[in-house]
């Protein structure tokens, strides 16, 4: 798109047809609109991935010809009284949609190792999904680096993508705002130079805070999910994995049935407990029955939902969170072990299904090795194998690689040989000295 073109978006989406001379003046109008070009320009600085901008505006045609622009901005931000003037037809709504081409940083690694890099922590992270043979895609993912911070994670809906999708994009944002409250209010400790603090104090006291935070975000979310499933009539949930990995600590939120390993020289290390089963988790089941819910006799908490924790899930015939499903996720924290460990691997129950843990991280290992480190064929590897073996479900992975990782492919050896030395699969292959593409 010209420069001098900015403002023409490629289509509008209107919920009543607009004339195509009245769509010209609203073109025409666009071009002269502070607001409208404050919004294109801080939506593109946003972008990604999707090299898309919607913005929602309301416009209100002329008797005499031409147009008026009412209101431009997200939905929410309408006056009160605007939809009812939608419906009366007194107004026009219209989603206007911009395609933009973004200029992106080249960066200095081989274009075909791709993969999103934390160059504070040397941490590598990619992912892959497939839908399989289900008629959605409910699964949802999400990948943040921030700091010296990773956060990363999976989310499998059921009942629809509603929620899923919902909590996927809100969670980051609400930690960001719970993380800035408990320094507002002083919970962390004032690290100056006149009151140096040793490094294990530092990483102690970011573990602690970013613990309580993720937890705090969690809640939160949940809140903001069943405000926006009960306004869209929305009875869809989601499980959530979602994992914060600091320097020397990977911490995890867990709630369904989603699962986290770390690869530990070839070793697996399940990091997350048992299944959050309505029907398989004796404990589980205990606390539903305790605060009055049941489980069917096909294993359903309230007939509805096969876990015992997830976000969302309103009851249509309630209106309300099905009675016994929680949405306190298992807070579990995990020491790394800088010499051993390789990488830790989050995914939803479709991998599950049909791979064990030792089998996942040996096909990621394998791929490693014979790719020589192409981190983004390890994880769409995962997946397609997944598919090969016949899972029912949706897969989504996750997988952030280690400094350590960096030995699977090259000659370096690693620090301990894994238990079980006749084990091949497990034990490092040597290849090849080749170019260090990631300081993992």
């Amino acid at each position: 798109m010209e420069a001098e073109e900015w403002w023409k978006p490629d289509k509008f989406e209107v919920i009543d047809s607009l004339s195509n001379a009245v769509l010209d003046d609203l073109r025409e109008t666009l071009k002269f609109s502070n607001q409208l070009r404050a919004l294109y320009s801080k939506a593109k600085n946003r972008l990604v991935k999707r090299n898309l901008i919607q913005i929602p505006l309301v416009v209100q045609p002329n008797p005499t010809g031409g147009v008026e622009i009412m209101v431009i901005g997200d939905v929410v931000s309408w006056p009160e009284g605007t939809a009812e003037k939608i419906l009366k037809g007194e107004l026009r709504a219209a989603t206007a949609t911009f395609r933009v081409e973004k200029k992106r940083r080249r960066e200095k690694t081989n274009k075909d190792l791709r993969f999103r890099r934390h160059a504070n922590m040397q941490i590598s992270i990619q992912q892959a999904d497939m839908q399989g043979e289900r008629p959605l895609m409910e699964d949802r993912y999400v990948i943040h680096l921030f700091n010296d911070i990773a956060v990363f994670g999976v989310f499998d809906g059921h009942g629809g993508f509603g929620a899923a999708d919902f909590v996927s994009n809100a969670l980051i944002p609400a930690l960001r705002t719970e993380f800035r409250r408990a320094v507002v209010q002083g919970q962390v400790f004032s690290f100056t130079e006149s009151n140096p603090q040793p490094p294990d104090a530092i990483e102690t006291e970011t573990v602690r805070l970013m613990r309580q935070s993720l937890a705090e975000a969690i809640a939160a979310v949940e809140f903001q999910a069943l405000d926006h499933l009960h306004r869209n009539n929305d009875f869809s949930g989601t499980t959530l994995c979602a994992c914060l990995c600091t320097r020397s600590t990977l911490i995890v939120a867990n709630m369904g049935d989603s699962k986290v390993y770390v690869s530990r020289n070839g070793v697996p290390k399940q990091v997350t407990g048992r299944d959050h089963s309505a029907s398989n988790n004796s404990t589980e089941k205990a606390r539903i029955e305790q605060e009055g819910g049941y489980v069917s006799k096909e294993g359903y908490l309230g007939g509805l939902v096969q876990v015992s924790r997830a976000l969302g899930d309103i009851d249509p015939a309630t209106s309300k969170k099905v009675v016994g499903l929680s949405a306190v996720p298992e807070m579990i924290e995990f020491p790394l072990d800088k010499d051993k460990d390789e990488f830790v691997l989050v995914a939803c129950d479709g991998l599950w299904e049909v791979m064990s843990g030792q089998g996942a991280i040996n096909h990621i290992r394998m791929t490693l090795k014979n790719t020589k480190g192409d981190l983004l064929k390890a994880a769409e590897g995962l997946v397609a194998k997944a598919m090969e073996l016949k899972t029912s479900d949706n897969v989504t992975v996750v997988i952030a690689f280690l400094p350590v990782a960096e030995r699977i492919w090259t000659s370096q050896p690693s620090s301990s040989p894994p238990p079980g030395g006749g084990d091949d699969e497990n034990r490092p292959r040597f290849f090849r000295k080749t170019p260090t593409v990631v300081a993992c």
